[in-house]
């Protein structure tokens, strides 16, 4: 489980509310605090801001489905792929970055800032309220998707915005408002993003656990990237190691790589929690299965010897990042989280979820084989 332990907690006077302004010690909802990346803490909290970790949400998404189209290519792209670009979003009380990073020409070897960070423009006011979560990159537009959360409330949205290299105030592009065809709620708080290399619709991991009939639930919905609704959606028992569910990731095994999981080859991982979990695996789960709001089941574990929060697979593999300090390039096209094979240095920002530059999320085995990413960024 992810957590801090300083010996025994001391109560302070102060409201049992979870207000944005202020830090409190003692949780009004679970009796649990949390540091702002979601690191419950357990013990004397002396030295550190610390937020009242909400409960868990108690809807019913058994229902919420609709239509898939898929969308078309950008008109006019050429070959744009194979690309260096990452990008991260941080945890943070307010003001989050979003920062550019870059890979060496390998993609394999290091990744090193780029000095192009922003705090996003939001129409709402949120970027500067923001506690970073979500980020993927968009092939339709060249521009970020993004969640956040105030603290550790979401606001039920998700936000394209213009990337930081290219922008470095990230105006906002469009706000898609997360919802059901039928009308039932959705849960308003999203962690991990990430764009579905089939439809280019957008995969969002529900961020803090959803309780139903005893079991903590972790929700993950493919949202359609032009209206906000939901398409599929399908759920993981809760993995714990913190507040919510920071890491999620589409993986592609196409016919002719080694699949070892047995399924239609379009996956999805998570470990349903944040950098350290019970069990300490990502999950692999069949796209196939999530449907309906139903349990999707496992397909396989890959063992994690690192914290992992952050995580995307692409033409180079896993990249993950364990939050706290560092990157990591685990490999593909199965990737191996034990190797603990670092590429890069966090330089003092707690990172949320990171993006490369494509959305394939497919393992290159021969350049130009698994089909344009569409980025027009080195």
């Amino acid at each position: 489980m992810r957590h801090r332990v300083f010996g025994t907690l001391l109560a302070l006077a102060v409201p049992l509310s979870f207000a944005a302004t202020a830090p409190v010690r003692v949780a009004a909802d679970t009796g649990q605090v949390a540091t702002i990346d979601g690191t419950i803490v357990y013990g004397n909290a002396i030295g550190l801001t610390v937020y009242s970790v909400p409960a868990p949400q108690t809807i019913d998404v058994s229902a919420a489905a609709s239509s898939l189209d898929l969308v078309p290519d950008p008109v006019g792209a050429t070959s744009m792929s194979m690309k260096r670009t990452l990008w991260s979003y941080e945890a943070a009380l307010g003001n989050a970055r979003v920062r550019t990073w870059s890979y060496d020409a390998t993609g394999q070897t290091s990744v090193t800032p780029t000095g192009q960070d922003c705090v996003p423009t939001l129409t709402d006011g949120g970027g500067v309220t923001g506690n970073g979560r979500g980020v993927a990159f968009d092939p339709v537009t060249a521009d970020l998707w993004i969640s956040r959360l105030t603290i550790f409330a979401g606001d039920g949205k998700l936000h394209l915005i213009v990337p930081p290299n290219v922008d470095n105030t990230c105006p906002e592009v469009k706000t898609l408002a997360v919802h059901s065809q039928d009308g039932k709620p959705i849960q308003d708080d999203f962690g991990a993003l990430d764009v579905d290399p089939m439809s280019k619709h957008v995969w969002a991991a529900g961020y803090k656990p959803v309780s139903s009939g005893g079991v903590k639930k972790s929700y993950v919905y493919l949202v359609n990237r032009n209206n906000g609704l939901v398409i599929q959606s399908c759920w993981v028992p809760f993995r714990d190691g913190g507040v919510g569910n920071g890491t999620l990731s589409a993986m592609r095994i196409p016919p002719g790589q080694n699949d070892p999981f047995g399924g239609s080859g379009n996956y999805l991982l998570t470990d349903a929690g944040e950098d350290l979990t019970v069990p300490n695996s990502v999950e692999v789960i069949d796209q196939a299965d999530c449907h309906n709001g139903q349990q999707a089941p496992s397909l396989g574990e890959l063992p994690k010897g690192h914290g992992i929060d952050g995580l995307d697979y692409e033409w180079n593999g896993s990249t993950s990042n364990d939050v706290f300090t560092s990157w990591y390039n685990d490999g593909g096209p199965v990737p191996d989280f034990t190797t603990n094979h670092v590429v890069g240095s966090n330089t003092f920002s707690e990172v949320e979820d990171i993006s490369m530059c494509g959305y394939r999320a497919t393992f290159v085995t021969t350049p130009g084989s698994e089909g344009n990413d569409f980025c027009p960024y080195p």
